[in-house]
This record gives structure tokens, C-alpha cells and sequence, in this order.
């Protein structure tokens, strides 16, 4: 069961793999940043799965074609509704 669910957090609901964030973010953080997150990852998972999901949505203000932007917020807010971060959850929640 969670391996299933580790598997289902890698993929979109588009069916496509998503991106990595700090790879596409404007500003790509250098080393230093990246050696901070990965401790981060190592230490506390939830606080990781947070900032990917903040960082994702950042991303949307960032498409260069606006057309993918439905796509790209629905998408994301699938994935913040099954993420079991409580705050997360309530604002995929809310009415659009």
C-alpha cells in the first residue's frame, strides 16, 4: 500500500511525470540550497512534500503558455488533495 502510494505521488494525474522542481523554478538554487533540501528531505518528509507542492504552484505564475495553466492548477490541486498535509487538503478543498 505504500509503495502505491509513493508511486502515485511521482506521477501526475495528467499521466505525465512531474517535473522536477528546483530544475525548472526560476532561479535555479545553487548547490549550497540544494545540499539544505536534501537534508531536509532526510529529516522530515512532510516538510519536504510541502515545498514541493508550494514550489509547484509558484511555477503556475511562471508558464510560458498560459493555456497550460487550468491544466497545470487542477493537476496540482489533485495532487495537494492526496497529500495528507492538512492545510494543503483544505485549500484543494475550497471552491474555485
Amino acid at each position: 500500500m505504500e509503495h502505491r502510494r509513493q508511486e502515485q505521488d511521482r506521477t501526475w494525474p495528467l499521466g505525465q511525470e512531474r517535473p522536477l522542481v528546483a530544475a525548472q523554478s526560476p532561479g535555479t538554487p545553487d548547490r549550497a540550497s540544494l545540499a539544505a533540501l536534501h537534508e531536509v528531505v532526510r529529516a522530515n518528509l512532510r516538510l519536504y512534500r510541502a515545498f514541493l507542492l508550494k514550489e509547484e504552484l509558484r511555477l503556475l505564475y511562471h508558464l510560458k503558455d498560459r493555456s497550460l495553466a487550468s491544466a497545470h492548477l487542477d493537476a496540482w490541486l489533485a495532487w495537494a488533495s492526496r497529500s495528507k498535509l492538512k492545510p494543503f487538503v483544505k485549500l484543494a478543498q475550497r471552491p474555485t
